[in-house]
């Protein structure tokens, strides 16, 4: 459902029904609309996921990831099992299994080109700000947004 237009808001309400009819949004089930709370609701979701979640989860990656044996990209063979292979590729997995897990690992050139995009993922921009670092002089007037948001949510 589109916002109401007697919210009062003209911009609010042409732009969501913008993005709501004109984009790849349209052909996915939509949010329940009806009041500003709700439009709160969902702007909340938006800036928490393209903010805060996208930082937890983009930028210890390659802490964990860029070590490729913790987390390999790929694997260029199947680590042998009791069924599907000859008894003598079973013998040798039982015997030595840190030989075949080797031949599953990624190569050096796969392994590398995974850690250097993880790298760049991982890492801040030079020039990054933070959310609430600089308050907006048009928000500073306002005292519940000045004193920290309380009563938000």
């Amino acid at each position: 459902m589109v916002p109401r237009k007697d919210w009062g808001d003209t911009t609010v309400y042409f732009r969501i029904s913008n993005l709501l009819d004109r984009t790849t949004l349209q052909n996915i089930p939509r949010p329940v609309l009806k009041t500003p709370e709700d439009l709160i609701q969902i702007i909340t979701t938006i800036v928490w996921v393209t903010s805060g979640h996208h930082a937890a989860v983009n930028f210890g990656q390659y802490d964990f990831a860029g070590y490729f044996p913790n987390r390999p990209s790929t694997a260029r063979k199947n680590i042998p099992s009791e069924y599907g292979y000859s008894s003598q590729e079973w013998k040798e997995f039982v015997d030595k299994p840190e030989i075949a897990l080797l031949h599953t690992f990624p190569s050096q050139a796969q392994a590398s080109k995974v850690m250097a995009v993880l790298d760049v993922l991982s890492t801040h921009s030079p020039d990054e700000e933070y959310m609430g670092e600089h308050m907006e002089a048009a928000w500073k007037d306002n005292p519940e947004i000045s004193s920290g948001g309380s009563g938000v949510g």
